[in-house]
């Protein structure tokens, strides 16, 4: 799907369909072959991933971007259609003039939405440095987390994100770093931690549409790092992935299109996003293989083993 119909359905997403955060991994698709278990739980790991990075990403530059347009005065960063209510922002700095700035996201113990069936929990903090107005090209944020969890898997490292200035195509250009990356989750059986590493150089563009409930972002570039087996991996975006906002979640991103190639050995598997909708589900592919899943960040299951 090309990014002008991406842009133009953005404003459809505002007013149709409803994201199923639920984890179902036998959705009859008719495909040739069979992927192993094995794969299909490495692959849902990859695409938690994704969706849990991505989402702090347009969270975080939201909110940024509404605290710098209102002179980083935190009174006008809730409203009701927020997916957290209880977050609480605070700024060491709360003017326009000085900078670093520390920015804290403190969910406290837990806040949460349902929706469908399914609850969303974030809790701990996340922290933000902010080295310049956000508009400024050269200026940074760089995120941390303190005790975050989303869901009951705990997110850790350093995202240090530029802003570049506005690219020939008029979007807000943006290049990310991710610097020692874990998602821990925990092993329903064994209440072992399961930790999956991460790191990524990312080009991200932000189309601010008119309604913020349009924007549309485009994200490209490398991601690398081990599997909860202690298996290297590396992931190419291979068709930009697009994130947009899906109706009834308030703030929440869902990528809704893009490929990503994920090579682990000599395996190597598509993860494509490519149905252009809300529904938060992705397509596995290795050859004629193909099994489609859907993205959950509660959980996840497990095969008992590398095989």
């Amino acid at each position: 799907m090309k990014r002008k119909s991406l842009i133009w359905i953005a404003a459809v997403f505002s007013a149709m369909g409803i994201l199923n955060m639920s984890c179902e991994k036998n959705i009859p698709l008719g495909e040739d072959e069979k992927l192993t278990e094995l794969d299909i739980e490495l692959a849902s790991d990859d695409a938690i991933a994704d969706n849990i990075y991505e989402d702090i990403d347009a969270n975080v530059l939201e909110k940024l971007t509404e605290l710098d347009e209102n002179n980083y005065q935190t009174t006008t960063t809730k409203s009701a259609d927020d997916d957290f209510t209880c977050l609480v922002i605070t700024v060491d700095h709360p003017d326009s003039t000085r900078f670093p700035k520390l920015i804290t996201f403190d969910y406290g113990e837990g806040c949460s939405v349902v929706f469908n069936g399914d609850t969303i929990t974030k809790k701990g903090k996340i922290l933000v440095t902010l080295t310049n107005n956000m508009h400024i090209p050269g200026s940074q944020h760089i995120v941390t987390f303190q005790d975050f969890y989303f869901n009951d898997i705990k997110v850790e490292g350093t995202r240090t994100i530029t802003y570049n200035g506005i690219n020939e195509d008029d979007l807000l250009d943006f290049t990310i770093v991710l610097e020692e990356g874990k998602l821990i989750f925990v092993d329903p059986e064994s209440a072992e931690p399961l930790v999956y590493t991460r790191e990524e150089r990312l080009q991200k563009e932000w189309y601010r549409a008119s309604v913020a409930t349009e924007d549309t972002i485009f994200v490209n570039g490398s991601i690398w790092g081990a599997d909860v087996y202690n298996q290297n991996y590396r992931r190419e975006i291979i068709e930009e992935l697009t994130l947009v906002h899906c109706p009834g979640y308030g703030r929440r991103w869902i990528i809704v299109d893009g490929q990503i190639l994920s090579i682990v050995g000599d395996r190597e598997t598509i993860i494509d996003y490519s149905d252009g909708d809300c529904e938060a589900t992705a397509l596995i592919r290795q050859e004629r293989a193909t099994h489609r899943i859907r993205i959950h960040e509660r959980h996840r299951n497990r095969t008992g083993g590398k095989s």
